[in-house]
């Protein structure tokens, strides 16, 4: 193992989240590109852990096993709520998943599996400098110390340690719900919190939870979080997210059931030290800004992470707009240069909106290159569309799509100055996946 230079502990705390993310987003996307040289690199050469057959012996082994995936001509591997614990040179990483998988039978037939309940928990190393997955269906550990447990007298740093939080909170707060772990949940609210969930409003834990306690009624359920806007102002913050909710019902009932399209708008505090939920309802944030306030750093570790989330927040923002149908906002994200293709796009967009009374457009898996004052982002989305007297929505597995963004540093602020919208990534399985003799 190489340790890193020594740097700030809570900068290196930052980085290393965010690599031990950046492998889990090489792994999802060179699975669904097929690129299976890039899919080794993610792990050791020793990985072990379970896989379906037992005890994985060794990556040759498990690659073998992954490459059947190629049986599928699309696969998209979604991920949403993440869990990363750092320890030196070794990290735990939990992570909420929805599988989408698309293949063609013999007969013509479109033969389709979306599971929306699955978890990826894994075990990393920081080997020679770079950070590997040395176990799969590791025990989770579910992140019990996250970013809390490094202090900084950087103001910017301190803005970066907060967004991961209050991240880290949401994750909680949907693992509380989800394994019926009800402690977990009533530590994410501040005193004197104010609730509004659908008709129903909330200030106090015991009714809350009791209300919430309804999710008994189902099998199991998945609060899979997906875009996530956070503003941070000293001690208070507002977050608004996106989610897909599936609820899976008795045997004697339907399999699944999804409520694509939950949103949550919060007001945090800081409460004791800690991130808490102050006020969730509808008006319990201020609308997106064009031009939200962001610290600066001469650290160039420090600019990379600002970096990066400001252009997380661009294309956030970009997905948020979509769904309010601000059109002004849509335009903010786009740089003055890109001026007919950003008119183009909009056309393009309001034209597939038009028909819907409400949309939403979920992000997930999101891979960031910088290059100076130019940048390129590949971002999953699962967008689902509501018409107007009607409760069920599309179904997400229908609306997977991919992003591909150009950005460039404009007047000091990130910018799309071209996007593209392409569906989920397509193979013939002929090439990677040997059919089995007809007949």
């Amino acid at each position: 193992m190489t340790s890193p230079p020594a740097r700030d502990p809570a900068v290196q705390l930052l980085l290393d989240r965010a690599a031990v993310h950046d492998v889990l987003m090489r792994y999802s996307f060179a699975l669904d590109r097929r690129e299976f040289d890039e899919l080794a690199a993610c792990f050791a050469p020793d990985v072990g852990g379970e896989w379906t057959f037992g005890p994985i012996p060794d990556r040759d082994a498990l690659l073998d096993y992954i490459r059947g995936v190629a049986r599928f001509h699309t696969t998209m591997h979604f991920m949403g709520n993440e869990f990363i614990e750092i320890d030196g040179d070794h990290a735990s990483l939990q992570a909420y998943a929805m599988l989408l998988h698309r293949a063609t039978r013999r007969d013509g037939s479109t033969f389709e599996y979306n599971p929306s309940d699955r978890l990826y928990s894994e075990r990393l190393e920081r080997r020679e400098g770079q950070w590997v997955i040395v176990e799969r269906k590791a025990e989770p550990q579910w992140a019990p110390t996250g970013v809390s447990g490094v202090e900084t007298s950087d103001p910017a740093v301190q803005w970066l340690l907060d967004r991961a939080e209050i991240r880290d909170l949401m994750a909680s707060y949907a693992l509380g719900v989800d394994r019926r772990d009800y402690e977990r949940v009533r530590a994410c609210f501040a005193p004197g919190f104010r609730a509004v969930y659908g008709d129903h409003e909330f200030r106090g834990l015991d009714p809350l939870i009791e209300y919430i306690s309804g999710v008994e009624h189902f099998v199991s359920t998945t609060h899979f979080m997906g875009s996530q806007l956070i503003e941070v102002a000293g001690d208070e913050a507002g977050m608004r997210s996106a989610a897909i909710i599936s609820q899976r019902d008795p045997p004697d009932g339907e399999t699944e059931w999804a409520i694509a399209g939950r949103r949550y708008t919060d007001r945090l505090v800081r409460h004791e030290g800690r991130w808490r939920f102050a006020e969730r309802a509808p008006d319990a944030a201020t609308v997106p800004s064009a031009n939200p306030l962001r610290p600066t750093s001469d650290d160039p570790d420090v600019r990379s992470l600002l970096d990066r989330a400001e252009i997380g927040d661009v294309i956030a923002t970009f997905a948020i707009a979509l769904d309010r149908r601000d059109w002004d906002l849509v335009r903010s994200c786009f740089a003055p240069a890109a001026g007919e293709h950003a008119e183009s796009l909009i056309a393009t967009l309001r034209e597939e909106l038009e028909p819907w009374r409400r949309s939403t457009h979920l992000l997930g898996n999101q891979r960031v290159e910088i290059d100076g004052d130019r940048a390129s982002a590949a971002t999953y989305a699962l967008v689902n569309y509501q018409r107007a007297g009607e409760r069920a929505a599309t179904h997400w597995s229908e609306g997977a799509r991919r992003y591909r963004d150009d950005l460039v540093r404009s007047e000091g602020r990130w910018r799309i100055a071209r996007r593209r919208i392409e569906g989920p990534y397509y193979r013939d399985p002929a090439v990677y996946y040997e059919r089995p003799p007809s007949g």
